[in-house]
């Protein structure tokens, strides 16, 4: 059966500048192999009016199962270290382009696989 709803969490706690634990585990479904992004919640405004119109959610950093107990994880990221606070409005991936600034409490969510649709081929001989 083909996941259709990410699991979600929050960062629980950060360890140092590479790992972090998130709120989830076994019980909810994390197992070894899975891939996870923090995000930011970005509040769009109407140009025009200021009105609040939607939000966006924004990946700032991926990161990668490192272990798993039954109601947390740990996570480490391979690509920037991560850097604590920041709340400031576009502090987080707008701005900081080498290290990904996250806080506990943020949102974190699994990145599910999209299957490609096969493409015909069109070099018949």
């Amino acid at each position: 059966m083909t996941q259709t709803k990410p699991i979600r969490g929050k960062v629980a706690r950060i360890l140092n500048e590479r790992a972090l634990v998130i709120n989830i585990g076994e019980v909810d479904g994390v197992t070894y192999g899975m891939e996870f992004y923090i995000s930011e919640i970005i509040p769009v405004r109407d140009p025009d009016t200021s009105k609040e119109i939607g939000k966006v959610e924004w990946p700032i950093v991926y990161l990668y199962v490192d272990d798993v107990q039954e109601h947390i994880t740990v996570l480490f990221s391979k690509d920037k270290p991560l850097s604590s606070g920041g709340k400031g409005s576009f502090s987080k991936s707008l701005l900081s382009l080498s290290r990904a600034i996250v806080n506990i409490g943020d949102p974190v969510v699994q990145v599910l696989e999209i299957d490609e649709p096969e493409q015909e081929d069109n070099n018949e001989k």
